[in-house]
Protein backbone atom coordinates (compact mmCIF):
# COMPACT_ATOMS: atom_id res chain seq x y z
CA UNK A 1 0.00 0.00 0.00
CA UNK A 2 1.10 3.48 -0.63
CA UNK A 3 2.39 5.74 2.11
CA UNK A 4 0.16 8.16 3.88
CA UNK A 5 0.57 11.90 3.71
CA UNK A 6 -1.16 14.69 5.53
CA UNK A 7 -1.36 18.41 4.93
CA UNK A 8 -0.10 20.74 7.63
CA UNK A 9 -2.48 23.65 7.01
CA UNK A 10 -6.08 23.81 5.99
CA UNK A 11 -6.99 26.21 3.16
CA UNK A 12 -8.34 28.63 5.77
CA UNK A 13 -5.10 28.55 7.73
CA UNK A 14 -3.08 29.17 4.55
CA UNK A 15 -5.23 32.23 3.75
CA UNK A 16 -4.75 33.53 7.30
CA UNK A 17 -0.98 33.17 6.95
CA UNK A 18 -0.97 35.00 3.60
CA UNK A 19 -3.10 37.79 5.06
CA UNK A 20 -0.78 38.05 8.06
CA UNK A 21 2.20 38.54 5.74
CA UNK A 22 0.41 41.38 3.95
CA UNK A 23 -0.47 43.07 7.26
CA UNK A 24 3.11 42.77 8.51
CA UNK A 25 4.35 44.31 5.30
CA UNK A 26 2.04 47.31 5.69
CA UNK A 27 3.12 47.82 9.29
CA UNK A 28 6.78 47.85 8.24
CA UNK A 29 6.04 50.40 5.51
CA UNK A 30 4.27 52.71 8.00
CA UNK A 31 7.11 52.45 10.48
CA UNK A 32 9.68 53.21 7.80
CA UNK A 33 7.70 56.33 6.84
CA UNK A 34 7.78 57.57 10.41
CA UNK A 35 4.10 57.04 10.98
CA UNK A 36 2.88 56.13 14.40
CA UNK A 37 -0.31 54.59 15.58
CA UNK A 38 -1.86 52.87 18.55
CA UNK A 39 -0.07 49.75 19.76
CA UNK A 40 -1.80 46.52 18.81
CA UNK A 41 -2.52 44.46 21.89
CA UNK A 42 -3.46 40.78 21.74
CA UNK A 43 -5.81 39.38 24.30
CA UNK A 44 -4.54 36.52 26.49
CA UNK A 45 -6.87 34.16 24.56
CA UNK A 46 -5.43 35.23 21.20
CA UNK A 47 -1.88 34.84 22.47
CA UNK A 48 -2.71 31.37 23.80
CA UNK A 49 -4.22 30.33 20.47
CA UNK A 50 -1.18 31.55 18.57
CA UNK A 51 1.14 29.63 20.90
CA UNK A 52 -0.90 26.45 20.50
CA UNK A 53 -0.87 26.75 16.71
CA UNK A 54 2.90 27.25 16.70
CA UNK A 55 3.36 24.20 18.92
CA UNK A 56 1.16 22.11 16.65
CA UNK A 57 3.10 23.29 13.58
CA UNK A 58 6.38 22.27 15.23
CA UNK A 59 4.97 18.78 15.73
CA UNK A 60 3.85 18.42 12.11
CA UNK A 61 7.22 19.67 10.84
CA UNK A 62 9.02 17.11 12.99
CA UNK A 63 6.80 14.31 11.66
CA UNK A 64 7.32 15.39 8.04
CA UNK A 65 11.07 15.29 8.65
CA UNK A 66 10.84 11.78 10.09
CA UNK A 67 11.63 12.88 13.65
CA UNK A 68 8.81 10.81 15.08
CA UNK A 69 9.87 10.79 18.73
CA UNK A 70 9.97 14.58 18.83
CA UNK A 71 6.65 14.67 17.01
CA UNK A 72 5.09 12.39 19.62
CA UNK A 73 6.37 14.48 22.52
CA UNK A 74 5.03 17.72 21.05
CA UNK A 75 1.69 16.22 19.97
CA UNK A 76 1.14 14.81 23.45
CA UNK A 77 1.65 18.33 24.79
CA UNK A 78 -0.79 19.66 22.17
CA UNK A 79 -3.38 17.19 23.43
CA UNK A 80 -2.73 18.11 27.05
CA UNK A 81 -3.65 21.66 26.09
CA UNK A 82 -6.61 20.65 23.92
CA UNK A 83 -8.04 17.17 24.40
CA UNK A 84 -10.44 17.68 21.46
CA UNK A 85 -7.75 18.20 18.79
CA UNK A 86 -8.78 15.47 16.35
CA UNK A 87 -6.06 16.19 13.82
CA UNK A 88 -3.34 15.82 16.46
CA UNK A 89 -4.84 12.42 17.38
CA UNK A 90 -4.86 11.37 13.72
CA UNK A 91 -1.21 12.34 13.19
CA UNK A 92 -0.23 10.49 16.38
CA UNK A 93 -1.93 7.42 14.95
CA UNK A 94 0.06 7.84 11.75
CA UNK A 95 3.33 8.23 13.67
CA UNK A 96 2.76 5.16 15.81
CA UNK A 97 1.94 3.23 12.64
CA UNK A 98 5.29 4.28 11.16
CA UNK A 99 6.97 3.03 14.33
CA UNK A 100 5.15 -0.31 14.16
CA UNK A 101 3.20 0.27 17.38
CA UNK A 102 -0.10 -0.89 15.93
CA UNK A 103 -2.11 -0.91 19.17
CA UNK A 104 -1.33 2.77 19.76
CA UNK A 105 -1.95 3.46 16.08
CA UNK A 106 -5.44 1.96 16.30
CA UNK A 107 -6.26 3.75 19.55
CA UNK A 108 -5.36 7.18 18.19
CA UNK A 109 -7.11 6.65 14.84
CA UNK A 110 -10.26 5.56 16.68
CA UNK A 111 -10.01 8.58 18.98
CA UNK A 112 -9.51 10.95 16.03
CA UNK A 113 -12.55 9.59 14.21
CA UNK A 114 -14.61 9.75 17.40
CA UNK A 115 -13.53 13.39 17.80
CA UNK A 116 -14.69 14.22 14.28
CA UNK A 117 -11.73 13.48 11.98
CA UNK A 118 -13.85 11.41 9.61
CA UNK A 119 -11.88 11.29 6.37
CA UNK A 120 -11.60 8.50 3.81
CA UNK A 121 -7.86 8.35 4.53
CA UNK A 122 -8.44 7.97 8.27
CA UNK A 123 -10.78 5.03 7.70
CA UNK A 124 -8.30 3.48 5.25
CA UNK A 125 -5.40 3.74 7.69
CA UNK A 126 -7.50 2.33 10.51
CA UNK A 127 -8.64 -0.52 8.28
CA UNK A 128 -5.05 -1.40 7.42
CA UNK A 129 -4.12 -1.38 11.10
CA UNK A 130 -7.01 -3.73 11.86
CA UNK A 131 -5.83 -6.06 9.09
CA UNK A 132 -2.37 -6.04 10.64
CA UNK A 133 -3.83 -7.37 13.88
CA UNK A 134 -6.13 -9.93 12.21
CA UNK A 135 -9.28 -7.98 13.10
CA UNK A 136 -10.80 -8.57 9.68
CA UNK A 137 -14.42 -7.74 10.52
CA UNK A 138 -13.42 -4.35 11.95
CA UNK A 139 -11.18 -3.75 8.94
CA UNK A 140 -14.11 -4.37 6.59
CA UNK A 141 -16.26 -1.92 8.52
CA UNK A 142 -13.57 0.73 8.37
CA UNK A 143 -12.95 0.38 4.63
CA UNK A 144 -16.69 0.42 3.97
CA UNK A 145 -17.10 3.63 6.00
CA UNK A 146 -14.35 5.18 3.93
CA UNK A 147 -16.17 4.17 0.76
CA UNK A 148 -19.38 5.75 2.02
CA UNK A 149 -17.48 9.03 2.21
CA UNK A 150 -15.95 8.52 -1.24
CA UNK A 151 -16.99 5.52 -3.36
CA UNK A 152 -14.15 6.31 -5.78
CA UNK A 153 -11.36 5.82 -3.24
CA UNK A 154 -9.15 3.12 -4.75
CA UNK A 155 -7.21 2.44 -1.54
CA UNK A 156 -10.35 1.57 0.40
CA UNK A 157 -11.58 -0.72 -2.39
CA UNK A 158 -8.23 -2.47 -2.34
CA UNK A 159 -8.20 -2.76 1.44
CA UNK A 160 -11.69 -4.22 1.36
CA UNK A 161 -10.47 -6.76 -1.20
CA UNK A 162 -7.68 -7.83 1.14
CA UNK A 163 -10.20 -8.23 3.95
CA UNK A 164 -12.44 -10.41 1.77
CA UNK A 165 -9.42 -12.50 0.82
CA UNK A 166 -8.69 -13.06 4.52
CA UNK A 167 -12.11 -14.67 4.97
CA UNK A 168 -11.86 -16.70 1.73
CA UNK A 169 -14.49 -14.70 -0.18
CA UNK A 170 -12.37 -14.72 -3.31
CA UNK A 171 -14.98 -13.50 -5.80
CA UNK A 172 -15.67 -10.42 -3.69
CA UNK A 173 -11.93 -9.92 -3.17
CA UNK A 174 -11.26 -10.00 -6.92
CA UNK A 175 -14.14 -7.58 -7.53
CA UNK A 176 -12.69 -5.04 -5.11
CA UNK A 177 -9.16 -5.45 -6.46
CA UNK A 178 -10.42 -4.87 -9.99
CA UNK A 179 -12.42 -1.82 -8.88
CA UNK A 180 -9.28 -0.32 -7.34
CA UNK A 181 -7.34 -0.91 -10.56
CA UNK A 182 -10.19 0.53 -12.63
CA UNK A 183 -10.01 3.70 -10.56
CA UNK A 184 -6.20 3.91 -10.54
CA UNK A 185 -4.84 1.69 -13.34
CA UNK A 186 -1.24 2.86 -13.06
CA UNK A 187 -0.51 1.85 -9.46
CA UNK A 188 1.95 -1.08 -9.75
CA UNK A 189 1.40 -2.22 -6.15
CA UNK A 190 -2.25 -2.94 -6.90
CA UNK A 191 -1.37 -5.04 -9.93
CA UNK A 192 1.43 -6.89 -8.13
CA UNK A 193 -0.94 -7.94 -5.35
CA UNK A 194 -3.62 -9.00 -7.83
CA UNK A 195 -1.04 -10.94 -9.81
CA UNK A 196 0.00 -12.89 -6.73
CA UNK A 197 -3.67 -13.39 -5.87
CA UNK A 198 -4.19 -15.03 -9.28
CA UNK A 199 -1.03 -17.11 -8.92
CA UNK A 200 -2.25 -18.50 -5.59
CA UNK A 201 -5.55 -19.38 -7.30
CA UNK A 202 -3.66 -21.23 -10.06
CA UNK A 203 -4.68 -18.71 -12.73
CA UNK A 204 -1.19 -18.21 -14.10
CA UNK A 205 -2.23 -16.49 -17.33
CA UNK A 206 -4.09 -13.78 -15.43
CA UNK A 207 -1.15 -13.45 -13.05
CA UNK A 208 1.23 -12.97 -15.97
CA UNK A 209 -1.06 -10.33 -17.50
CA UNK A 210 -0.89 -8.22 -14.35
CA UNK A 211 2.89 -8.33 -14.20
CA UNK A 212 3.16 -7.49 -17.89
CA UNK A 213 0.99 -4.46 -17.16
CA UNK A 214 3.50 -3.48 -14.49
CA UNK A 215 6.32 -3.68 -17.03
CA UNK A 216 4.33 -1.34 -19.28
CA UNK A 217 3.60 1.31 -16.64
CA UNK A 218 6.72 0.92 -14.44
CA UNK A 219 9.50 -0.91 -16.34
CA UNK A 220 11.94 -0.59 -13.43
CA UNK A 221 9.51 -1.98 -10.84
CA UNK A 222 11.54 -4.30 -8.65
CA UNK A 223 11.11 -7.98 -9.41
CA UNK A 224 8.42 -7.60 -12.09
CA UNK A 225 10.47 -8.92 -15.03
CA UNK A 226 11.80 -11.84 -13.02
CA UNK A 227 8.28 -12.63 -11.86
CA UNK A 228 7.01 -12.73 -15.46
CA UNK A 229 9.79 -15.17 -16.34
CA UNK A 230 8.92 -17.32 -13.32
CA UNK A 231 5.22 -17.38 -14.25
CA UNK A 232 6.09 -18.34 -17.84
CA UNK A 233 8.27 -21.20 -16.57
CA UNK A 234 5.44 -22.46 -14.34
CA UNK A 235 2.95 -22.30 -17.21
CA UNK A 236 5.27 -24.26 -19.50
CA UNK A 237 5.84 -26.93 -16.87
CA UNK A 238 2.10 -27.25 -16.29
CA UNK A 239 1.24 -27.34 -20.00
CA UNK A 240 3.86 -30.02 -20.72
CA UNK A 241 2.51 -32.46 -18.14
Amino acid sequence: MRSVSFSIFSNTQALVLSFSKVVCGLVLVLLAAGCSGPALQRSPTEASQTGAQALEQRAYTAVEQGDYLTGIQILEEVLRQDRTNAKAMYVLGYVYGQLGEIENEINYYEAAIQAGYRSEQAFHNLGKAYLGTDQTALAMQSFEKGLILNPANADNHFGLGMAYQNVFEYDKAEREFMKAIELEPDVPEFREYLGRFYEDAGELKKAEEQFRWILEIAPQYEGAREYVEEIERKRMLRDNR
